[in-house]
């Protein structure tokens, strides 16, 4: 069996990963997968597993008709049993490339993130079937987008995570932690909170301030860590939180220690990971890989980081918008450090996608 994956928009981190993640998996369970993408630093690693990868350019009006012509050439040389697409503009290049041929095969869309309005859905119309992230995407879907109410139900298949680099009992290497206490360990022991993700208002790091601060009056020396960009930033938002921090004196007890290209680490070291998102989101894989660290997390219960606490912590459910009860549990973990599994459960180990993905190619190319 032969996969062409097709990912327009591939990144080092998050869901930008998730078509090199997948691609290596499955090469390692005998499938052979070529990766269309525009240059990336995950190509070497694709390319050492044996993974081929093609170049082509984020998808653009001119770049589309370029990606069509390369896609047919691919289609043509390497005879793909599938497609899967990871992108809306992914699925409609692919559509257009495939309509030529006699027997093309199949197209699977793969949807990470909410549905648009109007016609930027058009090119999922090619697509022989979907997969979504989490059960609250595909229950999104269902509700709301008159596209997927038309097709087949998407099938629910996670992102896990690469369980031979996330697992309980991982710890950062000796050189690793004495970088780390030299350059951003709090002076004072502390316990110590990470805050992954984008810095934006969705984010919620707004209520980090009353956290701290109810923290602070339970007699827990909290120490928080926001790694996110601040070069992209939402403009002014930065500039925000910092005065409000200031405003409550908690400035000294937050870092903002960037974008990390170690968060697995970073996450490892803390006494526990926050998701404070106002909103559900449609996955989370920061808050999926410290749970597979076997870290304590405590998030807002909404989404797709909801469904995660429901598998690993459900003590870590947080009424949404509510920091006060959040500190009050995190208060509790301070002298009785939560119980996490002891393995990472089915089906958010990477070796569960790419078995179930497996499956589902086998049921497509014998039913459709």
């Amino acid at each position: 069996m032969k996969i062409i994956h097709f990912s327009p928009f591939l990144k080092s981190a998050g869901l930008g990963r998730y078509a090199a993640d997948l691609a290596c998996a499955l090469q390692e369970s005998g499938t052979q997968n070529l990766v269309l993408s525009p240059p990336s630093e995950l190509v070497s690693r694709m390319q050492e597993i044996g993974v081929q990868h093609a170049r082509c350019s984020p998808p653009n009006i001119i770049t589309a008709i370029r990606g069509k012509s390369k896609l047919k050439t691919l289609i043509r040389t390497s005879e793909p049993d599938l497609i899967q697409v990871y992108s809306r503009e992914a699925a409609w290049i692919a559509g257009l490339s495939c309509r030529s041929f006699k027997n093309p095969p199949r197209i699977v869309g793969v949807l990470t993130g909410y549905p648009r309005k109007g016609l930027a859905n058009v090119g999922f119309n090619y697509c022989h079937c979907f997969t979504a992230v989490s059960k609250h995407l595909r229950n999104v879907l269902s509700a709301h987008s008159e596209l997927y109410r038309k097709q087949k139900q998407p099938f629910i298949i996670p992102y896990g995570v690469n369980e031979h680099q996330c697992y309980p009992g991982y710890s950062p290497s000796h050189n690793w932690l004495e970088q780390w206490h030299r350059t951003h360990a709090p002076r004072e022991k502390a316990f110590t909170l990470c805050i992954p993700g984008s810095i934006s208002p969705l984010q919620g790091l707004e209520d980090l301030a009353p956290l701290m601060q109810q923290l602070l009056k339970n007699g827990v020396p909290a120490h928080a860590y926001i790694a996110g960009d601040v070069r992209h930033a939402t403009p002014g938002y930065v500039d925000h939180l910092r005065n409000i921090f200031a405003q409550m004196q908690i400035e000294n007890r937050i870092s903002w220690v960037g974008a990390r290209t170690d968060m697995r680490d970073l996450m490892a070291v803390c006494d526990a990971t926050l998701s404070l998102a106002h909103g559900p989101a449609t996955h989370n894989h920061a808050i999926l890989e410290a749970l597979a660290l076997g870290r304590a997390v405590a998030g807002y219960n909404h989404g797709a980081v909801g469904e995660l606490l429901t598998t690993f912590l459900p003590e870590g459910k947080i009424p949404p918008s509510d920091p006060c009860t959040m500190a009050d549990v995190l208060t509790q973990w301070h002298t009785y450090p939560p119980a996490l599994p002891e393995s990472i459960p089915y089906p958010y180990r990477l070796s569960d996608t790419a078995r179930s993905y497996c499956e589902l190619y086998k049921y497509i190319l014998e039913h459709e």
